[in-house]
């Protein structure tokens, strides 16, 4: 597929303000005065894929609030969303169509986009987040042949940074009959891509099945975005044991919350919640994933515990833990012909 189908997935949304902030390298959009993007913590794309072969999309861009200038800002954020909502939405529906026209071309099935619409509001996931969802229709995003519902096509070729989750759900007439490439997590009707990750020429692809017992004829998935059982409100009260997130430096613009990040690209501390648990992990940076796991350890393991504990690519893990040993978060050594990673505070060198 085009790249441009890329582009479309990963757009930049631009949003109103009330007051214009002086931007720097910012854009500009009819009606909307000064804008400026930043860089949101996570990205969920959540598709829904419904028994006719429809699918309900939501993309929720989260934004972390430190403190209660960033917290009041996305409040005023969130009250012009709810009074200006067709501002907010006319540059995504302009994207969304862009991107389901490319895949209709490449797909060459008829296809089209409806049902927008946008909300705001601030989860409390650990840390604050300030959440911007956006929801849409896709008809026809994937194909149904006899009893099998085939999809993925239409995102051929998509790529996910490291900030964003792509994940398919269904209901539960059915089940999975084949899936392209190895999901990051598969459970009950849910698969899971995180980034980063590069889909190849036929990828990704997911096949349904109709589940054993069940007949699916006349039958609407009871799964919509939002009430999925990997929807980051519902990990408020059970921690993801999945791995999450990626896509192209997607942003969110808006001047009003221009100043939300005092450090742009800085990882969410790890805090705790109220009853003791710590944050969700798909919303804890690589590094800090590392040092959960560590910890975990007793502060220190051997690279290949670090591979599978966290279900990563050798390649990655020996990416991120070069980046980590380089900024003196951890060390590495090696004993006979295995590498050992600790925290810089864990005495001792030996297993």
């Amino acid at each position: 597929m085009d790249r441009s189908l890329v582009l479309g997935i990963a757009f930049v949304v631009l949003v109103g303000v009330g007051a214009a902030v002086p931007p720097a390298g910012g854009a500009q959009a009819a009606g909307l005065g000064l804008q400026e993007t930043v860089d949101p913590d996570l990205v969920n794309l959540n598709v829904a894929i419904q028994s006719n072969g429809t699918a309900e999309w939501e993309i929720e861009y989260f934004v972390r609030l430190s403190d209660e200038n960033e917290t009041r800002a996305f409040e005023d954020l969130q009250a012009d969303v709810e009074s200006n909502t067709s501002a907010y939405l006319d540059r995504f529906e302009t994207r969304i169509n862009g991107t389901v026209a490319d895949a209709e071309s490449s797909t060459g099935r008829e296809m089209t986009a409806t049902d927008y619409d946008v909300s705001a509001e601030i989860r409390s996931l650990g840390n604050r987040y300030g959440v911007i969802s956006y929801t849409f229709t896709w008809t026809h995003f994937a194909t149904v042949s006899g009893d099998q519902i085939s999809a993925g096509d239409a995102l051929e070729g998509l790529f996910l940074d490291e900030e964003t989750t792509l994940q398919f759900s269904w209901s539960e007439d059915y089940q999975v009959a084949s899936v392209t490439p190895d999901p990051t997590n598969e459970r009950d009707r849910t698969v899971v891509w995180r980034g980063p990750l590069d889909f190849a020429a036929g990828e990704p692809s997911l096949t349904l099945e109709p589940a054993s017992g069940t007949t699916t004829q006349g039958t609407t998935p009871a799964t919509t975005p939002g009430d999925g059982p990997t929807t980051p409100a519902q990990e408020e009260t059970s921690i993801w044991v999945w791995i999450v997130a990626g896509i192209v430096l997607l942003a969110i613009g808006a001047g009003a919350i221009w100043y939300l990040r005092g450090e742009p690209g800085a990882p969410a501390p790890v805090q705790e919640t109220e009853d003791g648990d710590e944050p969700p992990a798909e919303l804890l940076s690589n590094e800090e994933r590392v040092e959960q796991f560590l910890e975990s350890q007793g502060g220190r393991s051997k690279q290949q515990e670090i591979v599978d504990g966290l279900g990563w690519t050798e390649a990655k893990t020996s990416q991120v833990l070069s980046t980590m040993q380089e900024s003196g978060r951890i060390e590495k050594f090696r004993i006979g012909r295995e590498n050992v990673v600790k925290l810089p505070d864990t005495d001792g060198k030996n297993e």
